[in-house]
């Protein structure tokens, strides 16, 4: 029960639970960023006045962190270049890749695998400094991303600029699977993938 005070004020107002996700770095247990996906998405209003619906929080200006399972942070897998990453959009969907057996790193929404700051000093896109625990040269890196990445061009803009940070990091090859309601699709990257790119079906 929550306390009444004695002048009558209203008492504060609970925003209910929330699950909370740790980004600890390989080689750590202790989260360096938290962030939360609440029970009930929270409504709330931008420096605009415009109505925002959250559904998940974190601290305001916190960088940029990868999201490494317990297996990721205490094995080997992260720098064995034979095998290739995917990379999940959000934590669950990096929890159930990794499930599935592959080497798997998470990122917090589209726009989660870059260096804020520099991008903020006119620097450009540069990939954020925990993908120095990744070995991208010479590696193969699959994104695995929302189901709407084919038809959103906010989606799909974050997934181009993704894939041309880590050509510029040396990974062999960058795919994107997309999976729709009714098939399932490998959209392929290549290095000049800003020409054009190959749909493959599968």
């Amino acid at each position: 029960a929550l306390p009444i005070s004695r002048d009558g004020s209203r008492p504060p107002r609970r925003r209910g639970g929330a699950l909370g996700y740790g980004y600890a770095e390989p080689g750590s247990d202790v989260a360096s960023l938290w962030r939360l996906k609440p029970d009930t998405p929270i409504k709330t209003r931008d420096e605009n006045g415009k109505m925002k619906v959250l559904k998940y929080m974190q601290a305001k200006g916190s960088p940029s962190c990868l999201y490494f399972t317990y297996e990721m942070r205490h094995g080997d897998g992260l720098k064995d270049t034979t095998k290739p990453v995917v990379v999940g959009e959000g934590e669950k969907k990096t929890l159930a890749v990794k499930q599935c057996g592959f080497v798997a790193v998470g990122v917090g929404g589209v726009w989660g695998a870059h260096d804020v700051a520099a991008k903020k000093r006119g620097e450009g896109w540069k990939l954020s400094d925990w993908w120095k625990h990744v070995q991208i040269e010479g590696r193969e890196i699959i994104l695995c991303f929302d189901a709407d990445a084919a038809t959103n061009d906010h989606v799909m803009h974050g997934l181009l600029v993704l894939a041309d940070m880590l050509y510029a990091a040396g990974a062999k090859l960058v795919r994107m699977v997309n999976i729709p309601p009714t098939v399932t699709r490998l959209l392929l990257f290549p290095a000049s993938f800003s020409t054009s790119w190959v749909t493959l079906s599968i």
